[in-house]
C-alpha cells in the first residue's frame, strides 16, 4: 500500500489509512483486472483502524507501525492448534527436531489464547542450520546484524540466535518492519546444543536434556519459553515487559511441580532475585491441586504435553 500511495499521491498530506477486516466483506469484493474491488459501501464494522497517513520528508509513504500491527493481528492464528498447523506446513519434510515457541508455547497448556500473537516463533537446534537452509529453498532468508537485515547464505557463523524467513516473491525489503509484516513471515529461533544437551544461550550454566524442550513437532515446553521471557519482564519498555508478564500470569497456574522447580533453578542461576522465583513458590499449592485433579482424569492430557 505504501508504494501505491507514493506512486499516486506522493507528498499528499490529507490521506488516511484504513485497516479493514476482509472477513467482514463477504460478498462485497470482486476481482477486476487482477485486483480486488469493493462493491457498494464499506461497512463500518469492517474497519479495524483509521490512522493519519502522512508522507515522509521526501514525500514517500511508509505504513505506520500501528497499522502494520493491526494488519498482522487480523491474519494471526485464532488458536494454538491453528498456529501449530501453520508451523507444521512450514516445517513439513524438515527431518530434524523443531518446536513452536513464543507466546503460543505459554498459551497451549491453558487452551486459551491470552493475546494476539503476530508471528510464529519456530525453535530449531543450531547444528541443523544447514538443513534449515536447504529446507527453505525458495524463501527469502535474513539474519539481523547490528540492527539491519542481511541476506543469509546458509553459513552458521553469521547466525546469532535467529533467522527471519518469508516466501520469496522477488522483492528485497530493506526495512525489518516490512519484512516482518509479510503474511508468510516466520522467525526461526536457534537453540544451542553442547555434548548432546540443550544449553541456555544466555547462560551456559543452565543445561538440560533435549527432552526438556518438549516433544519435537509440537509446542516448546512452557517453562523453557518462560525462561526466555524472564529478561523481557524486567525491560524498561512497558509493552515488552507487559507481554512477558501477561504470558507468565496466564500459564503459571498450569505448571506442574517439576516444571516450577526446574524454572526456579534456572532463574536462580541466570537471573538471581527475579520476581518470578517467589511467584513460582507462591503458586505451588494451587498448581499442585489443579495438576493432581487433571491427572485423575484418564482422558485429560498432561498440561505441557505437545499436541
Amino acid at each position: 500500500m505504501a508504494p501505491a500511495a507514493t506512486r499516486w499521491a506522493k507528498g499528499a498530506r490529507d490521506l488516511v489509512l484504513l485497516v479493514i477486516d476482509p472477513d467482514a466483506l463477504a460478498g462485497s469484493i470482486r476481482i477486476a483486472a487482477g485486483r480486488p474491488q469493493l462493491v457498494g459501501p464499506l461497512p463500518c464494522e469492517a474497519v479495524r483502524l483509521v490512522v493519519d497517513f502522512a508522507p515522509q520528508a521526501d514525500g514517500t509513504f511508509m505504513v505506520p507501525e500501528e497499522a502494520r500491527l493491526a494488519e498482522l493481528e487480523l491474519g494471526a492464528p485464532r488458536s494454538a492448534s491453528e498456529a501449530l498447523d501453520r508451523a507444521r506446513q512450514v516445517m513439513e519434510g524438515f527431518g530434524s527436531p523443531w518446536w513452536l515457541g513464543g507466546g503460543w508455547a505459554t498459551d497451549a497448556p491453558t487452551g486459551v489464547v491470552s493475546r494476539a500473537h503476530l508471528d510464529l516463533d519456530i525453535v530449531i537446534l543450531r547444528p541443523d542450520l544447514p538443513v534449515l537452509h536447504r529446507h527453505l529453498a525458495g524463501w527469502e532468508l535474513r539474519t539481523m546484524q547490528a540492527g539491519t537485515l542481511q541476506t543469509w547464505e546458509g553459513d552458521q557463523e553469521s547466525v546469532g540466535h535467529q533467522v527471519w524467513a518469508r516466501p520469496d516473491d522477488g522483492r528485497r525489503l530493506s526495512r525489518w518492519q516490512d519484512f516482518a509484516a509479510d503474511p508468510g513471515f516466520v522467525e526461526l529461533l536457534v537453540e544451542w546444543v553442547s555434548e548432546g544437551a540443550w544449553t541456555y544461550r544466555r547462560d551456559p550454566r543452565v543445561r538440560a536434556p533435549l527432552a526438556r524442550l518438549g516433544r519435537p513437532g509440537g509446542f516448546l515446553n512452557p517453562e523453557v519459553a518462560l525462561l526466555y521471557k524472564a529478561p523481557a519482564a524486567l525491560d524498561d519498555r512497558s509493552v515488552t515487559s507487559g507481554k512477558a508478564r501477561m504470558d507468565f500470569d496466564h500459564v503459571v497456574g498450569h505448571l506442574d511441580r517439576d516444571q516450577r522447580a526446574w524454572l526456579v533453578d534456572a532463574l536462580e542461576r541466570s537471573s538471581p532475585g527475579h520476581p518470578w522465583i517467589g511467584r513460582l513458590s507462591d503458586s505451588a499449592s494451587d498448581s499442585d491441586s489443579w495438576f493432581e485433579h487433571q491427572q485423575s482424569c484418564d482422558r485429560t492430557p498432561r498440561p505441557h504435553t505437545a499436541v
